[in-house]
């Protein structure tokens, strides 16, 4: 599955740049919303969510590419004590809760082509998104840069000022298996084994509703010189 995500990702990057840019524009905004973790201790969506957001500048390419950058923060928790059905958690009895910074880079494939000026015949769609981060994970009180893939879902709806509104939907793949720090091997305060799984890395979900401020920089296509 992620082999064909990252595929899909690679094809609509390479084709931005055969876009025309048509009406080259964007806009800068502010993000607020949630996040939960999936990993070792929680494996169901929106258990545990936290508060998240960030701000963000999206470059449209024309109506139906768009590329942005987040700068984003997220509150990752989960607590083996919530858990009343699972002996095996009520007894490791593991618990975390780490704040995390990061950026994201993305692409943004719009379904319907979108038009956010003029008289707007499509002020709004649905769209798909996806690229690489970077996140700052706090690990035995140390901070250790990881790298991510975020994918997934979103929708943006443009007023006939300069203002725009919003929702993203990520899922974030890290490429560790210390979000939640559980142990690799029993310690002398905990004797239960297995107390991770070693073959799986930690997963976290960024979503979150915006307001954006769109602005306009004209660019002279060379085409047409």
């Amino acid at each position: 599955m992620l082999r064909q995500i990252s595929v899909l990702l690679l094809l609509c990057f390479i084709s931005l740049p055969l876009c025309a840019e048509e009406y080259p524009e964007g806009d800068l905004g502010v993000q607020l919303g949630g996040s939960f973790y999936l990993g070792d201790i929680n494996k169901m969506p929106f258990r545990g969510t936290r508060p998240a957001g960030g701000i963000f500048y999206r470059h449209n390419f024309n109506q139906r590419y768009s590329a942005k950058g987040i700068f984003s923060y997220a509150m990752l928790h989960a607590d083996d004590s919530t858990f009343k059905h699972s002996d095996y958690q009520l007894e490791r009895g593991y618990s975390f809760t780490k704040n995390t910074f990061g950026f994201m880079a993305l692409g943004e494939f719009n379904f319907v082509p979108f038009q956010s000026k003029g008289k707007m015949l499509t002020p709004y769609t649905l769209y798909l998104q996806g690229g690489l981060g970077l996140m700052m994970l706090p690990v035995d009180d140390s901070k250790k840069l990881n790298v991510t893939v975020p994918f997934g879902l979103g929708v943006k709806y443009n007023t006939k000022k300069k203002w725009a509104y919003g929702a993203d939907f990520l899922m974030v793949k890290t490429f560790s298996d210390k979000v939640d720090y559980v142990a690799d091997s029993p310690s002398e305060s905990n004797q239960i084994k297995q107390l991770s799984v070693k073959s799986g890395k930690d997963w976290f979900s960024y979503f979150a509703i915006y307001l954006s401020y769109k602005f306009e920089y004209p660019q002279k296509c060379p085409s047409f010189d």
